[in-house]
């Protein structure tokens, strides 16, 4: 019985030291919905601060470097259009490599 409560009370006592952050929730398809209406209005300086939203971690990340060089292309922001194809281009995430291509 002592040894379950001192296993019990180190586990208590650690378990905050290891918790994971917790991540904020970021709906992707509503910043992609207001990306587009900020396309349709020609504000792409508001639409790429809007896809920038979406943090690294999650897995519509490199997707969305593909909305973001295409306004970045579009604010004539080439340098920076360059910086994420090449991060995009460099993914494993193969599906969209194709996409990078095309912009």
């Amino acid at each position: 019985m002592k040894n379950q409560f001192f296993t019990l009370l180190i586990v208590l006592t650690f378990s905050p030291i290891f918790a994971q952050n917790k991540i904020s929730f970021v709906d992707v398809e509503k910043i992609i919905e207001q990306a587009d209406e900020y396309e349709n209005e020609n504000e792409f300086e508001n639409a790429i601060n809007e896809i920038s939203k979406i943090p690294e971690n999650d897995s519509s990340y490199i997707p969305s470097l593909v909305a973001r060089t295409y306004y970045l292309v579009n604010s004539e922001k080439y340098d920076e259009a360059i910086e994420l194809t090449e991060i995009g281009i460099n993914s494993d995430f193969i599906k969209t490599k194709y996409y990078f291509y095309l912009n």
